[in-house]
């Protein structure tokens, strides 16, 4: 129905000095606005090259929120691999609710200026100074530019003339020995490097380079001896790292748990550790056992499928009974820029036959003993009569008769309590009442008539004394 021609343009772009993708730094913070208050923020972006070859050249805004403005790109004044933009904005009542921006960086290579073998770059291998010039024959400088920042160091050679052999102190009244070959301190150090006191302070200036180091370790009779009773001569190569791309230590998270093994039962645990950077440029290259347990089995190194910051080590372990009591392991985990963790060690302690870490479970049984006191009250009356003393005196004679009379009745009468002791109580009180009183009476009157009767004619001269 119709036909309509379209014409573009496909530009090849070149191979990336650095192909690492530049990375957009989140906005942190309180991200509520008030419509009507403006505001105003950054958005930063840093690639992780060399900034002598590369630059942030641009962050696109890809989803605009109407109504804000952009501003320039602009580097940092702090850092030469970061740039950033700034936004200005006014929310308007319109826009209530959520409001999305979106943004892209870009890098491109940063074109170095033409240095001629002038100035400096003829005297030293400067930063950029061509490699061809004559100040940087015989220096680290490779291609077409110095590209080691400052300059490009010389490289130290050690030429000899055959049979010659260095001056030692190790046999002063002999043929000297050569003990460090062509590699002799301090020649095949960088400058700066020291020995003092059996210590080398030493200071890598190139990242990526191996230095080769030989010592001669001695030991001598005392402090005044020349001659050392063993030369021992060691070997060994410095290799210098170039800085991180992210210089966070990794960690390892600490096993948890029962630790507690029993001889004869295999067990199988992961050590796990991850990083605190961009897993996009760094992930954990290495768990290395620092501290082995004998008989345990180490597994590879695994991603973790849940998180890509993560990774881990299975162990297979099965307990000998000449382990028994506490074994150690320790780990260390490297991430790819040779950036390790610091050491983790746990501890397992192998028992005999009883279950790991059993649970003990004590029951404590109360009894308690009811007694029952029955008391028994004993009420006991007692009835005391006394008499009195009569003394008759007469003026004929100068006798005196005196008689005292004592009788005493005691009744004791025992109630032992029951259900109905207090009404039976109450009972006998009342019929002894009633009973005794006029007995009583009866008594006393008999008494006194028998007494006017047989003593009528002394009746009206007694005189009562009571004691």
């Amino acid at each position: 129905m119709s036909s309509v021609p379209v014409q573009f343009l496909i530009y090849v772009m070149p191979t990336p000095t650095c192909s690492i993708a530049p990375v957009i730094l989140p906005l942190t913070g309180c991200l509520e606005v008030t419509a009507g208050v403006p505001i105003t923020f950054n958005i930063s972006a840093y690639h992780l090259c060399d900034p002598n070859y590369t630059e942030i050249t641009d962050i696109v805004v890809s989803k605009q929120i109407d109504g804000m403005e952009v501003g320039d790109l602009t580097a940092s004044p702090t850092n030469a691999s970061e740039f950033y933009v700034n936004f200005t904005w006014t929310p308007q009542i319109s826009q209530l609710g959520p409001q999305e921006l979106c943004t892209i960086a870009y890098t491109e290579k940063r074109r170095a200026p033409f240095i001629a073998c002038t100035g400096l770059c003829s005297s030293v291998c400067e930063f950029l100074c061509k490699c061809n010039c004559l100040a940087c024959a015989g220096t680290t400088c490779t291609g077409l530019f110095c590209l080691t920042g400052f300059s490009c160091p010389v490289i130290a050679t050690t030429s000899e003339t055959p049979g010659t052999f260095p001056t030692t102190s190790t046999y002063p009244v002999r043929q000297s020995i050569d003990e460090c070959g062509g590699i002799c301190y301090p020649n095949s150090m960088p400058n700066g490097t020291t020995l003092s006191n059996c210590t080398i302070t030493f200071k890598g200036l190139i990242p990526n380079t191996w230095y080769a180091v030989a010592i001669q370790v001695e030991d001598f009779i005392n402090n005044t001896s020349t001659t050392p009773m063993s030369s021992v001569p060691v070997q060994f190569l410095i290799y210098v790292m170039p800085t991180p791309t992210c210089s966070i230590a990794p960690v390892i998270l600490p096993l948890t748990g029962c630790l507690e093994v029993t001889v004869g039962v295999s067990i199988t645990f992961n050590i796990s550790a991850y990083h605190l950077c961009d897993p996009n440029y760094t992930e954990i290259t290495d768990i290395v056992v620092s501290k082995q347990i004998d008989g345990m089995e180490v597994g590879d190194l695994t991603a973790s499928p849940a998180n890509a910051s993560e990774f881990y080590v299975n162990f297979t372990w099965t307990p000998q009974i000449s382990q028994l009591g506490p074994q150690e392991l320790c780990t260390i985990a490297y991430t790819d820029d040779k950036v390790q963790s610091t050491q983790y060690c746990v501890t397992f302690t192998v028992i005999m036959s009883s279950p790991p870490c059993a649970t003990t479970t004590t029951t404590t049984t109360s009894t308690t003993s009811t007694t029952t006191t029955t008391t028994t009250t004993s009420i006991t009356t007692v009835t005391s009569t006394t008499s009195t003393t009569s003394t008759t005196s007469t003026t004929s004679t100068t006798s005196t008769t005196s008689t005292t009379s004592t009788t005493s009745t005691v009744s004791s009468t025992s109630v032992i309590s029951t259900a109905q002791s207090g009404s039976n109580l109450s009972i006998g009180l009342g019929l002894g009442l009633g009973l005794g009183l006029p007995l009583l009476m009866l008594l006393s009157a008999l008494a006194i008539c028998l007494c006017c009767k047989w003593c009528s004619e002394f009746f009206w001269y007694v005189t009562i004394v009571t004691f």
